[in-house]
């Protein structure tokens, strides 16, 4: 495996509902207490729970670590710029 195909990886483990560790995340969209949403290689992440708390947030290494009760966590449908109807395009 080579640097750039390691960078490109994603993945996530949480531990007890209470703990989650996250790699490839590129940026970190927004957080509060109920919900965290980042932007990873795998596509958009979304983390839902309460008294979520950003640990470790390390985007050189596109790390990030959360505590809390983790209740869901689920991804989101990226859409891209290429695909836009007639009413998005007036919508611009």
């Amino acid at each position: 495996m080579n640097l750039q195909s390691e960078r490109q990886t994603h993945e996530f483990c949480v531990k007890m509902r209470k703990d989650m560790n996250i790699s490839g995340v590129k940026e970190v969209e927004s957080f509060d207490e109920t919900c965290v949403m980042l932007h990873t290689h795998g596509g958009t992440m979304t983390v839902e729970g309460s008294g979520l708390r950003v640990g470790t947030l390390d985007l050189q290494s596109g790390m990030v670590s959360l505590s809390g009760k983790i209740d869901a966590v689920y991804y989101s449908i990226e859409q891209t710029d290429k695909k836009h109807g007639f009413l998005g395009k007036l919508l611009r």
